[in-house]
């Protein structure tokens, strides 16, 4: 019988330019690979790498410290945080001799993922990005899918929902880097936001004259109830959010807000023209095989 997610996979080895199949007669080729991590999908994949390949060495590198911290539970290579480093990803990638890059970034990190594009151009090792499934809303059974308005960002969000929703409670859920665009047409006592319990985003958000009872610091996915509660409790009219899919908690947030009749404003992931024509993986054990069937080496 055929195997035809074997021959989908060759197919996209195709797209490699600097890796070799696996040769059993040579030791050199040690899977050497600089993780972009920072997200759940990326605890994933270390945790995936570390059971099934016990030979690989994995460089996981994050854009902060709470980020690296968590990486580091998983005990597999070494872990970096960018926000104590002056060093780039192509500093990295010589440094530890590095081979291939992956990248597992947030589907929103569009500065992180160009870095990423960059290094593997100046130093001619490969680059797969690992995309987050994107959520197929159609399939949610939504009892008021008319609430549902994609957005391009967090500022037309804002627009939208001052000339249509004034003076009503708004929960801004696309953390504090994103909170000044909801804010450019919405007044702050009008603002509810959800972050990281660090103190750095707490000040963040104050200093954009959110009022502290408004402001809800916790970490965490969180289920439909928890959601559901949240949003009863703060009287919300609509929310603002990422199009982050299932990891992200996508889902529950939507089918929370269309529990209670709440309009739900959902930013559409960037779109990035340079990933054209690079290999896009969005399926852990599509990966793990991927991984499998190459060695990768620098020329």
């Amino acid at each position: 019988m055929v195997n035809i997610k074997l021959i989908y996979l060759l197919k996209k080895l195709k797209k490699l330019k600097n890796v070799k199949l696996m040769n059993k007669e040579t030791n050199k080729n040690q899977r050497r690979i600089l993780l972009m991590g920072g997200t759940s999908d990326s605890i994933s994949i270390l945790n995936m790498l570390k059971e099934s390949f016990p030979d690989v060495f994995v460089l996981t590198t994050t854009t902060t410290d709470h980020g690296a911290r968590i990486a580091k539970t998983i005990e597999i290579g070494e872990v970096v945080s960018r926000s104590t480093s002056d060093k780039t990803l192509t500093d990295y990638i010589k440094e530890y001799s590095i081979n291939l890059i992956l990248d597992a970034s947030h589907p929103f990190a569009k500065n992180g993922r160009l870095s990423g594009i960059d290094a593997s151009k100046n130093t001619k090792i490969d680059y797969i990005r690992y995309e987050r499934p994107y959520l197929d809303i159609n399939g949610l059974n939504l009892k008021h899918f008319e609430n549902v308005f994609m957005v391009e960002s967090f500022e037309e969000a804002s627009i939208i929902i001052s000339k249509n929703l004034p003076n009503n409670k708004v929960f801004h859920l696309g953390g504090v880097s994103t909170l000044n665009q909801t804010l450019k047409y919405l007044d702050p006592k009008d603002v509810l936001i959800r972050i990281l319990p660090h103190n750095t985003s707490i000040q963040k958000a104050t200093e954009m004259e959110i009022n502290p009872k408004n402001i809800i610091a916790i970490e965490g996915k969180f289920s439909k109830n928890f959601n559901k509660a949240l949003f009863k409790e703060y009287n919300i009219n609509a929310i603002i959010t990422k199009e982050s899919g299932i990891a992200g908690g996508l889902k529950e947030k939507i089918e929370a807000a269309d529990d209670l009749n709440i309009y739900i404003f959902l930013v559409k992931r960037p779109n990035i023209k340079e990933l054209n024509g690079k290999l896009i993986i969005n399926d852990l054990e599509d990966l793990k095989e991927l991984i499998k069937k190459v060695k990768m080496r620098k020329e």
